[in-house]
């Protein structure tokens, strides 16, 4: 597993980079994948259908977070810790991922039906939800425990399952059938990420842990700050699409929708560089605050310098964006060098957050996610119902600056006032 110890800040060892290397393999593979099928489902069903496609995905991405009620990470962060607690724990994630699948399904469906103010067959909600929530969800709970075991190359065979599967789904109905593409996308969609769920766990049984399925080790706490992490960061990418869609027309979602999914695309290298540290930042984590604080600290420059390098040249690339969609989706090229700033911002918060996640400080980060996804959909809802698409754009980049602001700031006053109780008291240090 890579380690930083000894590392100066801003530098990482060769061995981080070789485990950076395999998740952004793991990320990129699924990405590259994710953009063939967004461009097969942008082209194939136009600007309107393909916004119609989106919402549902945004809907159930979102609910997606709080199926299982975090039981993924927490059972992420045992393993990370203590390998052989695996099964139970790989068990504990996947029973509360079933039981808890079915309501928050229905409430998303109803959701996106609400949302969705113009004609939809309903069976695309349906499919869509159900393919996220439950399917989806746990094969996302397979790929976290090789990523436990720093198992960096398994976890990036796991997690092209699903996006390939959808894409060869995907080019099949477009390559036979012409009549009711959405309808044939949406059952394309549930059965080809059925068989890619079955697929992951076939795979993480033979290669990583047999689940033993129930409740032991569960801890709602952690869970809980677990699930609003992940729903914060996901607000960041779907929210805008569902407050988009009952403020505005189907094609502005679908454009705000390519726009979102490829910053989520160039946000992958800060994302692999956390992925390929996670386990080694749960043990960190485990040594207290100031120990985690020094550890992320090492990380967020290199964030930074790729979130800088990133933006320019999303900027540079974005007309070229435009003729690959097509002319339907020509306000990509004036919205894309703005949003471009979000791998950077959003490098910047998610680190941040995951500071507190792993320093066991469960209460602190769930009241910060707590606060920041209210003021991301409170933004949402009063610049977009003003200013359209546009509103959108200043309501990602203005809550994830906020966001980013309140998590650092957190950290650093906690980090000050450990090391002021450690000079009063060495004995004290790290119980503040």
């Amino acid at each position: 597993m890579a380690d930083l110890s000894g590392v100066a800040p801003g530098r990482v060892s060769r061995a981080t980079v070789v485990d950076t290397a395999w998740a952004m393999f793991g990320l990129g593979g699924p990405t590259v994948l994710q953009l063939l099928y967004v461009i097969a489902a942008a082209r194939g069903l136009g600007a309107e259908q393909f916004g119609q496609l989106m919402l549902c995905v945004a809907v159930a991405t979102v609910a997606g977070c709080l199926v299982g009620v975090g039981s993924d990470g927490v059972a992420f962060k045992a393993i990370a810790r203590t390998h052989e607690a695996a099964s139970r724990y790989f068990g504990m994630a996947l029973t509360l991922i079933l039981i808890t699948a079915v309501p928050v399904a229905v409430c998303a469906v109803v959701l996106a039906v609400w949302l969705q103010r113009f004609d939809m067959p309903l069976w695309l909600p349906v499919a869509i939800v159900i393919s996220e929530v439950l399917f989806n969800r746990i094969a996302s709970a397979c790929q976290k425990v090789f990523i436990a075991f720093s198992l960096q190359l398994k976890a990036a065979i796991v997690g092209m399952f699903v996006p390939l599967a959808r894409l060869i789904a995907a080019l099949c109905v477009l390559q036979f059938s012409h009549e009711q593409p959405l309808e044939l996308f949406a059952t394309a969609y549930l059965a080809s990420t059925f068989a890619a769920m079955v697929a992951c766990v076939l795979y993480t049984m033979r290669h990583a842990a047999r689940p033993r399925f129930g409740f032991a080790g569960v801890r709602f706490g952690e869970g809980v700050s677990f699930a609003l992490l992940w729903l914060n960061a996901s607000l960041q990418v779907e929210c805008d699409k569902m407050i988009l869609s009952y403020y505005a027309t189907p094609a502005a979602v679908g454009v705000y929708s390519l726009a979102s999914r490829l910053m989520d695309g160039a946000f992958n290298p800060p994302r692999a560089l956390r992925m390929s540290l996670q386990a080694r930042m749960m043990r960190e984590g485990a040594k207290g605050h100031q120990a985690m604080y020094r550890f992320m600290l090492r990380i967020l420059p290199v964030s930074i310098a790729y979130g800088v390098f990133a933006w320019g040249a999303i900027a540079v690339v974005s007309p070229l964006l435009v003729r690959l969609f097509g002319e339907e989706y020509a306000e990509l090229g004036r919205i894309l060098p703005l949003l471009g700033a979000l791998p950077l911002l959003r490098s910047i918060a998610d680190i941040g957050g995951e500071l507190f996640i792993a320093s066991d400080k469960v209460a602190v980060s769930s009241t910060i996610q707590i606060v920041s996804t209210a003021i991301r959909v409170g933004l949402g809802v009063l610049l977009i119902r003003h200013s359209g698409i546009d509103g959108a754009v200043a309501a990602a980049l203005m809550a994830t600056i906020l966001a980013g602001l309140i998590f650092w700031s957190a950290a650093f006053l906690i980090d000050r006032r450990q090391t002021a109780a450690a000079a009063r008291n060495p004995a004290s240090a790290g119980d503040a």
